[in-house]
């Protein structure tokens, strides 16, 4: 407690500059903090993986007390959370925890100084200055922490807390600066709440956040890319009889001896396993060819061009030739489709107490 007060006020001290001069600086000060806020400061325990962080400032990150699991959300602005995210309100433990543990930006003014000078670092005869809460708290980013339903879906990944950030920033439309269309969107919030759904679910977040039409796209390629191995690790375990699922078997080979799928044919494997409905889309969206042997062909081999122009440069970018997608919002809805109908159709690939190996 003595150490997350210290870090807390140095930071504030820091940020001030040499308008808090040493004696200033050298004065106790903490957070008057209640028995029972305390005991939050003493036992709260955070999870920060980097698939949380939006950008410089914004984040999720994951807190734990007691049996309860809570999502922080730092300088995100949540106005409806949904049904699942309880919001709550801060206490001086909490608050002081999140700021130390998650180092939250301090939120910087043109009287900055001033202010922390008037409020904060005032001179004290001695012993430790408590402060209270609510006037540290507009010297930070905003933070609100909503505990998780622990019945719902979105709290089953309890070690990342992606499905839960999903679901905050569905009701968040400034935190999705892509026009995904309602379609989409219902899409997602179905899928985080799904329990059967097996998506890398910090794809998907990744895709939703991103504020270029390639980038999206780029995410929700690598969801499908996750599935390149899995069709023929399939027929490979079945032939050879083996019981662990595909992609497990995928994973000790490419340890072993470093096997991976020619993309190209990889993904038209994956995408010959998709609805004729939903091929006849995204050949219209991609501006597929017609070929002869069908039309996933033509459009998983359009899919994996686009792949290669938003990650390769080639010289006909360098001529200025760019991109050609008529309509980026379609194709990444309709790529959120495909994401989800093919890992509803490998499930089995990626459960271990599956008796045979999904093909």
């Amino acid at each position: 407690m003595i150490e997350s007060n210290s870090g807390l006020f140095a930071r504030l001290s820091g940020a001030g500059g040499d308008a808090i001069t040493a004696d200033l600086r050298a004065q106790r000060r903490a957070v008057r903090t209640s028995d029972d806020e305390k005991g939050w400061l003493q036992r709260v325990t955070f999870t920060t993986p980097s698939h949380l962080r939006l950008d410089a400032t914004s984040r999720f990150a994951l807190a734990q007390f007691a049996d309860d699991l809570y999502l922080v959300a730092i300088a995100v602005d949540i106005e409806e959370p949904p049904t699942e995210l309880e919001r709550i309100s801060l206490n001086a433990g909490l608050f002081t925890a999140i700021v130390s543990d998650l180092n939250v930006p301090i939120l910087r003014s043109p009287d900055f100084a001033e202010r922390l000078l008037e409020y904060v670092f005032y001179p004290v005869d001695q012993g430790c200055e408590l402060i209270d809460m609510e006037i540290v708290v507009p010297f930070f980013q905003r933070i609100e922490v909503f505990r998780i339903d622990p019945s719902s879906a979105i709290a089953s990944d309890d070690e990342l807390g992606v499905r839960a950030a999903i679901a905050a920033v569905l009701r968040s439309p400034v935190l999705r600066p892509l026009d995904w269309s309602t379609e989409a969107l219902d899409r997602f919030a179905f899928m985080v709440r799904d329990p059967a759904e097996r998506a890398p679910f910090h794809l998907l977040l990744r895709a939703l956040t991103e504020s270029r039409d390639d980038a999206a796209f780029l995410a929700l390629y690598r969801c499908i890319e996750q599935l390149f191995p899995i069709p023929a690790m399939g027929l490979l375990s079945t032939e050879l009889g083996l019981s662990q699922p595909a992609l497990e078997v995928a994973a000790v080979l490419e340890r072993h001896l470093g096997w991976r799928r020619r993309e190209e044919d990889a993904i038209a494997n994956l995408f010959a396993d998709l609805e004729d409905h939903l091929i006849d889309r995204l050949f219209v969206v991609v501006g597929a060819a017609a070929q002869d042997q069908g039309r996933f062909r033509p459009v998983s081999k359009r899919i994996y061009e686009l792949r290669n122009h938003c990650v390769h440069f080639r010289p006909a970018q360098a001529l200025g030739e760019p991109t050609v997608v008529g309509d980026w919002a379609s194709l990444t809805a309709l790529m959120l489709e495909a994401v989800q109908a093919l890992y509803a159709h490998y499930k089995a690939a990626f459960d271990p107490s599956a008796t045979a190996p999904a093909t």
